[in-house]
């Protein structure tokens, strides 16, 4: 139960005032995941691998790393019995729909997948899709994610396939609109 409020207030938290808009070094703050997931990584025998070098975006620093914090948990957590997990960390410049300069990141993982008919479920607060003996935790952690994306005036989007793993994808605008986004 106290897990469970503490993702509440933080997800309510998300939503409110202004995010702090800096220059955010991503590999340094995927460097510092690794040590922090470093027990859980050599428990699952897992392994990361950065594929594209990670850059320096303009975001809340708190909520990318708690971003990248989440997608990488659930990365671990969601892993497949007797499978090491490997995650695969992607970074390209792209546009968007509207055709604005964007960085596209995605999070590739070879774990349990999920239905495409749950991809909008998972992304919803309190939605499990597991049963809470085979995996902890609260059911609100992707919707953290797409919460932080979307306060950044980006999207987050799923491809999966069950039994074979998941990625995560999420677009980031390079220029944000204004110094200060707001809820």
């Amino acid at each position: 139960m106290k897990d469970l409020i503490k993702a509440l207030l933080d997800y309510s938290r998300l939503g409110q005032g202004n995010l702090k808009i800096v220059p955010v070094d991503m590999g340094k703050i995927l460097d510092d995941l690794i040590e922090v997931l470093q027990t859980a990584i050599t428990e699952k025998e897992a392994t990361i691998t950065l594929v594209d070098r990670l850059p320096v975006i303009h975001a809340d620093r708190l909520h990318m790393q708690q971003l990248l914090q989440n997608l990488l948990s659930n990365a671990l957590k969601f892993s497949r019995h007797g499978i090491s997990p490997e995650i695969k960390i992607f970074c390209k410049e792209g546009t968007n729909e509207i055709g604005h300069a964007c960085w596209k990141f995605s999070v590739k993982d070879n774990g349990i997948g999920i239905k495409e008919e749950y991809f909008e479920k998972a992304q919803m607060i309190f939605q499990r899709l597991n049963d809470r003996d085979a995996y902890e935790g609260t059911g609100i952690g992707l919707a953290i994610c797409k919460r932080i994306v979307e306060r950044h005036q980006g999207f987050l989007s799923i491809e999966s396939a069950e039994g074979v793993g998941s990625t995560f994808h999420f677009h980031l605008p390079k220029h944000p609109n204004s110094p200060t986004l707001q809820a």
